[in-house]
């Protein structure tokens, strides 16, 4: 076990797991108004900062059957004693 005072903080754990999930998904582009199609708005940083800000971000994955659709993530940070935090990656269902 790593000892505390080496493990990566919250913010850089959440970050790595961010990047990984998007770059694992192949998803492409990064925008954070869920109101507005990503072509009518301009792509945002993918980053916790990002995600504080927008509460959801979006971008575009293609799909095994080769269609382009939406998918999304946002995080869920618990507070307290021993916090957790949630990465969600999401696809609409169709």
């Amino acid at each position: 076990m790593v000892p505390a005072a080496r493990r990566p903080t919250g913010e850089v754990r959440l970050r790595r797991a961010l990047t990984a999930v998007w770059s694992a998904a192949g998803v492409r582009g990064c925008y954070g108004d869920m109101r507005r199609a990503p072509g009518e708005q301009d792509a945002v940083t993918c980053t916790v900062s990002s995600l504080t800000e927008f509460g959801h971000v979006l971008g575009r994955v293609r799909l095994p059957t080769g269609h382009i659709v939406a998918c999304g993530r946002m995080a869920v940070r618990e507070k307290g004693d021993g916090p957790v935090d949630w990465l969600d990656f999401h696809l609409p269902r169709t």
